[in-house]
């Protein structure tokens, strides 16, 4: 196991066909989706993904922090400008989940989504994936797509050990973090390219909602502090949540929802 660097994942974008590249790297930053978002109008357009070996302030979904320890995992945002509807942008969750699942398939690595961020292994969390956009009424400025995966963690603090896991974890053996950044990237832009084409989900939602964990089976839905069960039913070709209650079909947006297995985490 060496140590990560912006030559490295350029040498391993490019074993993968991926030769257009703008990496920007840093060694130690607060959060790559915090910097995107404060330099978007430079960096828009110029600048295809940020990537640090360790963030200080690594940022989750609903205002969590991200543990983001040095030389351990991958910390990256993807820097989109696509030119859709901001409505339709959530899906880009959606397809960066499908394309790390993807990913660790390569790796012999068996996962499930836990919607709509999260990719799920032995029933633990092993990557996590924030969305943020700016956008000016309809025209899209800047998306940042937050990616962390845990790669070489041996352990976790204590209020994560019982929830998170990693790919050390999972195989006993450490991986270099430059080859699982380009399959992860070559996965993406695959399935990005073909999300632009259709501006839906319908090309993929049948291989996504085989990867959803607890589909068919009863779940917890928190919103506001409020908690209901529903069964999972699975996504739509836009990305959006159908559940049943109470035997009535009903559909949810992300956003400030929480999805959680019967028992627990998942």
């Amino acid at each position: 196991m060496t140590g990560l660097s912006r030559d490295k994942i350029i040498n391993e974008l490019n074993k993968v066909g991926i030769s257009d590249y703008n990496v920007q790297f840093f060694k130690k930053i607060e959060s790559t989706n915090t910097y995107v978002m404060e330099n978007y109008k430079d960096i828009a357009g110029n600048v295809d993904m940020i990537i640090a070996n360790e963030q200080t302030r690594g940022k989750g979904r609903l205002g969590r922090n991200y543990e983001s320890a040095k030389d351990e995992g991958i910390y990256m945002t993807l820097v989109l400008k696509p030119q859709i509807q901001p409505k339709k942008a959530v899906n880009i969750t959606l397809v960066s989940a499908l394309a790390i699942s993807r990913a660790f398939d390569e790796l012999g690595i068996k996962t499930k989504v836990k919607w709509p961020n999260d990719i799920i292994c032995d029933k633990k969390k092993i990557c996590g994936i924030l969305t943020e956009m700016k956008n000016q009424g309809n025209e899209i400025l800047c998306i940042a797509v937050g990616i962390g995966i845990n790669v070489n963690q041996k352990d976790f603090s204590k209020e994560l050990e019982n929830k998170a896991t990693s790919i050390y974890l999972q195989t006993g053996s450490f991986y270099e973090r430059a080859e699982i950044i380009a399959a992860c990237v070559k996965h993406f832009n695959g399935l990005y390219k073909e999300f632009l084409e259709h501006e839906n989900l319908e090309f993929m939602v049948d291989e996504y909602n085989e990867k959803l964990i607890n589909i068919d089976k009863e779940i917890i839905i928190e919103k506001n502090g409020v908690k209901e069960s529903a069964i999972l039913l699975g996504t739509d070709d836009n990305g959006i949540l159908k559940i049943l209650v109470d035997g009535k079909e009903e559909k949810l947006i992300s956003g400030e929802i929480q999805v959680r297995g019967l028992l627990g985490y998942v």
